[in-house]
């Protein structure tokens, strides 16, 4: 099975993703998104696909995007949100001084990326640590959605580590943390 898990940027979410994937057998391949100074080892032997946070939210997917096709259903579905995702960058404070023209660039780029990343790494499943809330994730999310990818949703009490959900969607869901 091939996990993609958004993101390990500090060291809950990096215990989970070490404890999920190691307590998995079937997960034999990951692509993991972090920020941060972390350590990437597994019990057993895990093929790992490391992408920066950093990186990722400028638009730089690494050379996934070359591995973007034009699929006309999926393209007319990505319209839908892109105004999503421009207002998104607003929250990124070094896209403040870019052009428009730089800005619909780096969409471009996000959009090609999560296109070309899901083309390549095939994921069967996506957990985002939150909900999709930053540029990256939420082409990511998308597309998962239009692909009909499993995705789950790990909510968790900042300070209360052993409380969380793990969600299916993100409505309609029981509000209670479970221990």
């Amino acid at each position: 099975m091939n996990l993609l898990f958004s993101s390990v940027t500090d060291n809950l979410s990096y215990k989970t993703f070490l404890g999920l994937v190691n307590s998995t057998s079937n997960i034999n391949k990951v692509l993991v998104i972090y920020k941060g100074k972390f350590e990437f080892k597994f019990e057993r032997d895990v093929e790992i696909i490391m992408l920066k946070y950093d990186d990722l939210i400028l638009g730089d997917y690494k050379g996934f995007e070359k591995e973007y096709t034009f699929v006309e259903e999926e393209n007319k579905f990505v319209n839908t949100f892109n105004l999503d995702m421009l207002y998104m960058m607003n929250r990124i404070h070094r896209f403040y001084s870019f052009s428009f023209s730089d800005r619909y660039n780096a969409l471009k780029n996000h959009v090609k990326g999560s296109i070309g990343l899901f083309n390549t790494f095939k994921p069967d499943v996506c957990l985002f640590i939150n909900m999709p809330h930053e540029v990256y994730d939420y082409g990511l999310y998308k597309i998962a959605e239009f692909r009909s990818v499993k995705k789950r949703f790990l909510m968790h009490g900042m300070q209360l580590e052993t409380y969380y959900q793990i969600l299916e969607n993100l409505v309609g869901n029981d509000q209670k943390l479970k221990n």
